[in-house]
């Protein structure tokens, strides 16, 4: 019976009201019914992760390439020769040219009448190279930004010091240009990596705001 009461009651109020009076005070956030999506999820398929991480390879080592650019004692240097006549095996850690030979590693670039190139046993790496008879060096200062070039009888360049040393003769001295600078003695110590010339009864030119 109390039911039925208050649904007449409901009624009639609705009647006398209307159901646009009872709505016009309400606030309704459109957004809230809006449908709620998960973010989005990034499919790839597995030969398109496969591809990305390819690239992220490739960019890798191309930019360890950049960094060991212009180091003289990087690793994966390879060392190129030529000349008139060969001898040599790795067997026995020795190559010898003879004639016109040119010998070029990681940019550093050797002329003479002859070479020597001694290899590291294990590794095979390049050791020393002696090079003999109207020698020229060519090279570049990755950190100077300078062009080295040098003159001598004979050359000896060490790769894990880095360093070569070149000798003179009593009538020829050894010469080395380093940018404007010039160097000349019967004997020349030139540092590669920290770019210091050492040399005895020294003869030269040095320009300002070189050293």
């Amino acid at each position: 019976m109390k039911y039925k009461i208050f649904f007449l009651i409901s009624v009639f109020l609705v009647s006398q009201i209307g159901v646009g009076d009872l709505t016009d005070n309400i606030e309704i956030d459109e957004g809230f019914f809006q449908e709620i999506k998960p973010p989005p999820v990034d499919k790839k398929s597995p030969k398109k992760v496969q591809k990305e991480s390819l690239k992220r390879s490739l960019k890798q080592q191309m930019n360890a390439s950049k960094r060991s650019a212009g180091n003289t004692n990087a690793k994966q240097c390879k060392i190129y020769f030529k000349g008139e006549q060969f001898k040599g095996s790795r067997e026995n850690s020795l190559i010898e040219l003879k004639g016109n030979v040119v010998v070029t590693r990681c940019g550093l670039e050797v002329k003479s009448n002859e070479a020597r190139i001694y290899l590291e046993e294990e590794s095979k790496e390049v050791k020393t190279i002696e090079a003999k008879g109207n020698v020229r060096l060519k090279n570049y200062d990755e950190k100077l930004k300078e062009n080295i070039s040098a003159s001598g009888e004979r050359l000896v360049y060490s790769r894990k010091q880095n360093r070569i040393n070149l000798i003179g003769t009593r009538v020829s001295r050894a010469s080395l240009k380093k940018g404007k600078d010039r160097f000349s003695g019967p004997t020349i110590e030139y540092d590669i990596d920290s770019g210091w010339v050492k040399a005895r009864k020294v003869e030269g030119v040095v320009h300002g705001g070189s050293f």
